[in-house]
C-alpha cells in the first residue's frame, strides 16, 4: 500500500522527468533556431552575391519625393548617364502612384523599364534641383515560416541606393539634398566615407575623405 511519503516521492520523480523532457525539447528548439539563424546569415550573404551578379535593372524602381511643392515636380527630366554619355533624355509629366494628404510626399515609377546597374540616373525637377541616383543592386530576400528560415529565397531590388553621393536607405529624393550646381555641389560633401559620383560620366566609386 502506497504511503503518503511514497506518493510524494513518486510525484517528485515524475515532475523531475517531465521537467527534464521540457528542458530537452527547449534545448533542441533553441539549437535548431540558432542553427537556422546562422544559416540565414550565411545564405543571405551568399545568395545576395548571386542575385547582384545580374547586370541589368528591370524592376522599374519607384522614386519617392519629399518636401517639394506640387508645381516643382509636376514635370521632371530624367537622364541615363553611361560611360560618359547621356544615352537617354526624357521629359515626363509626373504620374504619381501615391501622394500624401499634404502633397509633400509622392512616389512614381522611373520611366525606364530597363537600364544597367552601373548607370547613373539623373533627375531634374522643375525648380532646377538635380539628383544623381546610383548604386542600384539586387539582394536576396530569404523565406521564413513559423519556425524561422526555411532555406529558400527570392532576388529583389534593394531599397537602398546612393543619391548625390550620400547613402539613401529608402531611395527618397529630399528637396533639401538637391544640387543646384552639380559640378560644385558634388565636391561639397562632409561624409568621411562617401560614394563619389562623377557628374559628367555618371561613374561612381568608393572614397574616403
Amino acid at each position: 500500500m502506497l504511503t503518503l511519503k511514497k506518493l510524494i516521492k513518486y510525484g517528485l520523480i515524475f515532475l523531475g522527468i517531465v521537467a527534464l523532457l521540457l528542458l530537452f525539447v527547449a534545448g533542441c528548439f533553441w539549437a535548431s533556431t540558432e542553427k537556422r539563424h546562422r544559416q540565414a546569415v550565411e545564405d543571405e550573404e551568399k545568395y545576395s552575391k548571386v542575385c547582384d551578379s545580374v547586370a541589368t535593372i528591370t524592376e522599374q524602381p519607384e522614386i519617392k519625393f519629399s518636401g517639394f511643392q506640387p508645381k516643382e515636380i509636376r514635370q521632371l527630366r530624367f537622364k541615363i548617364l553611361r560611360n560618359g554619355h547621356t544615352i537617354r533624355d526624357t521629359l515626363v509629366k509626373s504620374n504619381f502612384s501615391y501622394i500624401s494628404d499634404d502633397s509633400t510626399y509622392c512616389a512614381m515609377k522611373m520611366p525606364y523599364p530597363v537600364f544597367l546597374k552601373t548607370d547613373t540616373i539623373v533627375v531634374t525637377t522643375g525648380g532646377g534641383l538635380h539628383f544623381y541616383l546610383s548604386g542600384y543592386h539586387h539582394i536576396a530576400s530569404l523565406h521564413y515560416g513559423m519556425m524561422g528560415y526555411v532555406g529558400s529565397h527570392d532576388c529583389r531590388l534593394a531599397d537602398a541606393i546612393v543619391i548625390n553621393n550620400e547613402p539613401a536607405p529608402y531611395g527618397t529624393l529630399l528637396k533639401s539634398k538637391g544640387w543646384q550646381h552639380p559640378e560644385k555641389d558634388e565636391n561639397n560633401r562632409h561624409q568621411a566615407d562617401i560614394i563619389k559620383i562623377n557628374t559628367q560620366t555618371g561613374a561612381y566609386s568608393g572614397e574616403k575623405r
